[in-house]
């Protein structure tokens, strides 16, 4: 987010200053599509409380789910960037001994 807020600085002082709507709209279309639902439960809440949703308080929330998301992670011992789209992530897996009852061949059941 430094990075951004020294091009958005510099483009100030060229006279091209992106509005904080647009640095925001910015901000939002860098970020990893794992992080849409909660940028959309942000932008909900902006509206429903009829707040403005500042830019500092944007990269705030985005620092501090990052930070949720990584100790998380550490907590878990994963190593996987996206635990949250691994689709066997807590789900375990049994096997069927049995045949079944509907077509007779074994290792699955209807």
């Amino acid at each position: 987010f430094d990075k951004m807020r020294v091009i958005k600085e510099q483009l100030s002082s060229l006279g091209h200053a992106p509005t904080d709507e647009s640095f925001a709209a910015i901000i939002m279309s860098s970020l990893p599509a794992s992080y849409d639902p909660h940028l959309s439960a942000l932008t909900a809440s902006a509206k429903v409380l009829s707040v403005q949703l500042t830019v500092d308080v944007l990269i705030s929330t985005v620092i501090d789910e990052y930070d949720h998301r990584t100790s998380k992670m550490k907590k878990n011992g994963s190593s996987n960037d996206d635990a949250a789209y691994n689709a066997n992530a807590g789900k375990q897996t049994r096997q069927i001994k049995s045949n079944c009852h509907n077509c007779g061949k074994y290792g699955h059941m209807q």
